[in-house]
């Protein structure tokens, strides 16, 4: 009917320095039972686990343009803190965290750097060709350009 599941994990993000990162994927629900409630019994017994894991924070993803994720985590206490291109996919993805212990940043600062990254993947990652833009040379070009834009 549905499945959802759970790894623990160490990543080295400005988000997540020293922390054991639970994360949780919904991997889906059939289309005759969405609606009645089974991604929120999953999520309390996921929850449940992680509590009893030892994890300092839970973080997911999902596809920028999927709505319904999105507004789901952030519902349940999650914040957008990155913002990603994966090679091979066509379309950003936004990363969210829940800290389980107090959250070490303001709002205020993980929104600041959640646009920052939004800016520079956006510059640097075009969906459909995640190919990175990796030279010097290419980045002051497109600078100047940008700047000669702007002085018109």
């Amino acid at each position: 009917v549905g499945t959802q599941s759970v790894t623990l994990e160490r990543k080295e993000k400005w988000y997540a320095k020293d922390c054991v990162l639970a994360h949780s994927m919904l991997s889906g629900i059939l289309p005759s039972y969405q609606g009645c409630g089974i991604r929120e019994d999953l999520n309390e017994a996921v929850d449940q686990w992680i509590d009893q894991s030892g994890a300092d924070m839970i973080w997911a993803g999902t596809a920028e343009d999927n709505k319904i994720v999105r507004k789901l985590v952030r519902k349940r206490g999650y914040i957008d803190v990155d913002y990603i291109a994966s090679k091979g996919t066509n379309y950003y993805s936004v990363i969210f965290v829940k800290w389980l212990k107090e959250n070490p940043f303001t709002d205020d600062y993980c929104n600041k750097r959640f646009r920052r990254a939004r800016f520079w993947t956006r510059f640097r990652y075009k969906p459909g060709k995640v190919e990175r833009f990796r030279t010097i040379a290419f980045v002051t070009r497109v600078i100047a350009k940008l700047k000669s834009i702007i002085k018109r």
